[in-house]
């Protein structure tokens, strides 16, 4: 199984890619071997476990991994995989899985706990590495129509058809981001759609990794980032509308989980240039991403994070901003759906408190810190935690 997968991985990616990608942007970032945190692999059964606990709440993990090319990236896998078993998650979404060792290794360890998995896009282009991006469920994927469009075979998944491409196509889509700068141009960028069932009820599921903030100390970079970003925001609405309008516009839930590149822990008004722009670009962003979701798209963290908690996820080493998100469109009201809880975790580790975590250990894993939603079924509908702290009536939206 494992020489089947390598031999599929060799037909959709080239040399060059991973060789450019991962001497721009891992080696830059040279420094002495640290000793990993200590890994205890929980025994995983091979039935499908169902939910994440009795209570039917619906814990969702995302964590962009940083598993470049050339990477430590197996032993790297064997911690993550652990604290993935661990979060008892049912939902897992990771980004940066461009190693195909550390691929591998997370299958490896987590095929018997997640039985229904996306584990590779690939790219429609032969020169860039594939997209990155993996999906991990405990719930059956739900097969898509064929006149839906965005159906690909560069893709390697198990579903309930069968994990060959032709097979795994008929409950994935995905679409390639068309525009990108600097060494994100050797990435197949872009953004995977699932779809799962909550009690009979649709769940929609997007998860992607957008363009990266290279350029931080040169202006022109900086625009041609923005603008990079700012277009693959609309060709993701655009995508979103096409693989799934029908049922949103029907009050289907859906949420959008990734790595999108985007400082959400500042306001317009920051206190800087810089600041003012991430939050101007925040705005946008969700200005862009709601036009496809008629009953409206809210930032989680925004809505449910711990008051007073920026919801900082990068770098680990010297947490300044907030990358990573989960934006819920949750307006059932045939099975209500809330938002319980959010928090992030280093690592997706859910066992430890952030008072026990070594960072210089830490960053060994990866550059960012996780999330950790969970979603639970609220015929009464939902509370909203303020910014104050106070809990208020709201929608499950």
């Amino acid at each position: 199984m494992m020489n089947r997968r390598s031999d599929r991985s060799r037909l959709y990616r080239s040399l060059t890619a991973p060789i450019l990608f991962g001497l721009g942007v891992a080696g830059a970032c040279v420094r002495a071997p640290v000793p990993l945190p200590p890994v205890e692999l929980t025994e995983v059964s091979t039935a499908n476990p169902g939910l994440a606990s009795s209570e039917q709440v619906v814990r969702v993990g995302l964590l962009n991994t940083r598993m470049l090319p050339f990477s430590s990236a197996g032993s790297r896998a064997d911690v993550i995989a652990a604290r993935i078993i661990g979060g008892d998650f049912a939902i897992v979404a990771l980004s940066e899985v461009f190693s195909e060792t550390g691929r591998e290794r997370l299958v490896e360890l987590l095929e018997g706990e997640y039985p229904y998995r996306v584990e590779f896009l690939g790219s429609r282009k032969l020169h860039r590495l594939d997209s990155g991006l993996m999906l991990l469920s405990r719930l059956p994927l739900s097969a898509i129509a064929d006149s839906i469009p965005f159906r690909t075979i560069r893709v390697r998944a198990s579903t309930d058809a069968g994990s060959e491409p032709e097979q795994a196509a008929a409950f994935v889509r995905f679409v390639e981001f068309d525009e990108c700068a600097s060494k994100d141009c050797w990435a197949a960028k872009g953004v995977g759609y699932v779809r799962v069932a909550l009690s009979g009820r649709p769940l929609h599921l997007f998860f992607t990794h957008m363009q990266a903030s290279y350029g931080s100390d040169d202006e022109e970079g900086r625009r041609a980032t923005f603008a990079a970003r700012a277009s693959q925001r609309v060709q993701m609405g655009s995508f979103i509308q096409a693989v799934a309008g029908d049922g949103l516009r029907q009050g289907e839930n859906a949420l959008v989980i990734g790595d999108l590149n985007v400082d959400g822990s500042t306001g317009a008004s920051g206190e800087t240039l810089q600041e003012e722009a991430s939050g101007a670009e925040r705005s946008e962003m969700m200005s862009q991403l709601s036009v496809p979701f008629p009953f409206g798209l809210s930032d989680a963290w925004t809505d449910h994070g711990p008051p007073d908690d920026p919801g900082l996820t990068f770098p680990v080493r010297n947490l300044s901003v907030r990358f990573d998100y989960v934006l819920a469109s949750l307006p059932d009201t045939t099975t209500p759906l809330c938002v319980k809880s959010i928090a992030t975790a280093f690592g997706l580790d859910t066992q430890r408190t952030p008072e026990s975590i070594d960072i210089t250990v830490e960053r060994q894993v990866t550059d960012h810190l996780g999330l950790v939603v969970e979603l639970v079924p609220a015929p009464n509908g939902c509370a909203l935690v303020t910014s104050a702290g106070r809990d208020t009536p709201a929608t499950g939206r």
